[in-house]
């Protein structure tokens, strides 16, 4: 079993429905690393997992994004420049 991350108060950003979908990533990314620590995990399981995590943080993504608009965020496009990275990335293990 791979080591876990755990959400802690220093997560979170005092935004009911964001940190819930936070708590949500973790949980997907949790079991993503479970499956990868298990080493007898079939293509299509991983793939499934993969797939779970981009269309979670596409989700997400678009309604944190949504909120930094509406709330004139000054750090809004070097965040989302992080989630691009992060879309890339998830797309490219889809791939």
């Amino acid at each position: 079993m791979s080591k876990k991350f755990v959400w802690t108060k220093k997560y979170s950003v005092n935004v009911k429905e964001i940190d819930g979908q936070h708590k949500e990533f973790i949980k997907i990314c949790n079991s993503l690393a479970d499956l990868a620590s298990s080493k007898s995990f079939t293509d299509e399981e991983a793939l499934i997992k993969v797939m779970q995590l981009g269309d979670y943080i596409a989700y997400h993504f678009a309604i944190e994004e949504e909120l930094f608009i509406r709330a004139k965020y000054t750090e809004e496009s070097l965040h989302v420049k992080i989630h691009n990275k992060f879309r890339k990335k998830v797309n490219q293990f889809i791939n």
